[in-house]
């Protein structure tokens, strides 16, 4: 399908700005690579449930955050 430059939507993980957080959304890939992002209409019920998970993935990414830079500074079981 790429090969063949079809354009044909796969499911490309990648980040989105406007929710900052990475989300697989349907994407026409081609050749040249990621030709656009579709973003799929969903029902209320959907929308609710996406917004839930982009609020978990946005604290997530906090915590892994914070976890990182705690995991930089020497613990008390760790040698300095």
């Amino acid at each position: 399908m790429v090969l063949r430059n079809e354009g044909a939507p796969v499911a490309i993980g990648s980040y989105h700005p406007a929710f900052g957080v990475t989300l697989s959304l349907p994407t026409p890939a081609g050749r040249t690579g990621a030709l656009a992002v579709l973003q799929p209409e969903l029902s209320p019920d959907e929308g609710d449930r996406a917004g839930k998970t982009v609020e978990i993935l946005r604290v997530a990414r906090l915590i892994d955050h914070e976890m990182g830079e705690a995991e930089s500074q020497p613990g008390p079981f760790m040698k300095a």
